[in-house]
């Protein structure tokens, strides 16, 4: 069930950020005389995305064939004998699987099309107004574009704390002409020499479908990118829906990563880190309700880039960690794990379980 959250809202954002370059302002309820009149030097600099850095630092694998066995279906971690990338249903193989709506990459590629949405209404970031009637042909609907550059600063849904920004851009309409599905993009950022930050959220009230995404890049060549996402599939089993939080820290120049998740599948959570042209470290928690075997004790392995992008063994030996705790002492990369040590992201303690649980950026 979880793949339509992909081509539900994966599809929505891909074709809005086609539709932006069709897009026609029919009225405005203030004047844009400083973006017509010439004065280009005003207009600020396009966002940068995210993805093209996060697989120079990060792993990746490209959505294939494969099989898997119940045990996998079912989560079990114990009954892996291995990293085997052809079992796309297990832990590891998702979180960093193309084609996986409980992965990395998934609010990743959404995250950089709101990006590109932002990036179509530039000529407007420096002045607040509302526009109305904005086309998007795509889906024969219209929607309003508000900028707001009197806000300083917004909420970080679903993580808390706030941000300061530049500007606040709202986007709303309904889909296809009709009030059953309603949208609304949010879009606050701030731009300097020293890096940006930005903080979206997309909601699509109808669809029951939510997501936040807060990304920082710095001067330094530091990159982070927060997500929370909640999607409901519309049926009676809750653990079909999508819920799903993450924080990935990404160095592309020195190709390292750091990576911490927690999802409703399996209600497990996930630390990772580590160097592409080096070992890096994969360690996995489920709950004691969903996984018998497991009893949620942590597992986890040590392997390189070529470990975990094979097809064929011998794949890497996953640890009880329970009999085996990881330690920093053993293997330098196990400090992406350890709770205690500055280079793990720590264990999240929460994901999205209602759409209500990623607020706005007011």
């Amino acid at each position: 069930m979880k793949t339509a959250y992909i081509t539900g809202m994966g599809i929505l954002l891909v074709a809005l950020a086609l539709a932006v370059s069709s897009c026609k302002v029919i009225s405005s309820s203030e004047s844009t005389d400083e973006s017509s009149s010439g004065e280009s030097s005003k207009t600020p600099a396009a966002l940068s995305t995210f993805g093209e850095e996060v697989v120079q630092c990060t792993p990746q694998i490209q959505a294939g064939g494969g099989s898997y066995t119940e045990a996998e279906n079912t989560g079990s971690i114990t009954a892996w004998s291995g990293w085997d990338v052809t079992q796309q249903r297990s832990i590891f193989s998702a979180l960093l699987t193309t084609n996986s709506a409980e992965g990395l990459y998934d609010p990743i590629g959404r995250a950089d099309t709101l990006i590109a949405l932002a990036n179509g209404f530039i000529s407007y970031w420096q002045t607040s107004g509302s526009y109305d009637d904005i086309t998007l042909p795509f889906f024969n609907t219209s929607a309003t574009l508000t900028v707001d550059t009197g806000v300083k600063r917004v909420t970080i849904p679903f993580f808390g704390g706030s941000q300061a920004v530049d500007r606040l851009i709202t986007l709303e309409g309904t889909l296809d002409g009709t009030q059953d599905t309603t949208i609304q993009i949010q879009m606050a950022f701030t731009t300097s020499t020293d890096g940006e930050t930005l903080v979206m959220r997309i909601y699509l009230a109808g669809n029951g479908e939510t997501s936040m995404f807060y990304g920082r890049k710095t001067s330094s060549g530091e990159r982070e990118l927060w997500a929370a996402c909640f999607a409901d599939q519309g049926t009676t089993d809750p653990s079909d829906d999508v819920q799903m939080a993450l924080k990935w820290k990404g160095y592309p120049v020195e190709k390292r990563f750091a990576l911490t998740q927690y999802k409703n599948s399996g209600n497990t959570k996930i630390l990772a880190g580590g160097s592409l042209d080096g070992d890096m470290a994969f360690l996995a928690q489920l709950s004691a309700a969903h996984d018998t075997d497991a009893g949620g004790n942590p597992y986890y392995l040590i392997c390189m880039l070529a470990d975990i992008t094979q097809d064929s063994s011998p794949y890497p030996v996953i640890v009880n960690g329970a009999l085996t705790a990881p330690h920093e002492s053993d293997n330098t990369v196990l400090k992406y794990i350890e709770e205690d040590n500055p280079a793990c992201l720590g264990f999240l303690t929460a994901y999205p379980q209602t759409a209500a649980d990623v607020q706005d950026l007011n």
